[in-house]
């Protein structure tokens, strides 16, 4: 989806280290693409590793937003199995 930033595209990969210095940079966290997924989503729907999950729940990506189909990150993660 359009509007991806650079911590979607971090969690997506699972590319953790990037995660860490992003932290490091306090990047806003609670930012949607154009299809209301956050960072969060991408890391479900990219299927990155629990420890992804973690470091951006960590940095207080918000557990409970939805995107415009509906679902939470982790109704997301649940749906793909």
């Amino acid at each position: 989806a359009e509007g991806r930033n650079a911590l979607m595209l971090a969690a997506a990969a699972g590319a953790n280290r990037a995660l860490h210095a992003l932290a490091g940079l306090r990047v806003p966290v609670a930012t949607v693409d154009g299809g209301g997924n956050s960072a969060l989503h991408h890391a479900v729907a990219g299927q990155a590793s629990r420890e992804t999950v973690e470091i951006l729940l960590g940095m207080g990506v918000p557990i409970a937003l939805r995107n415009a189909d509906g679902l939470s990150a982790e109704e997301l993660a649940f749906a793909q199995g």
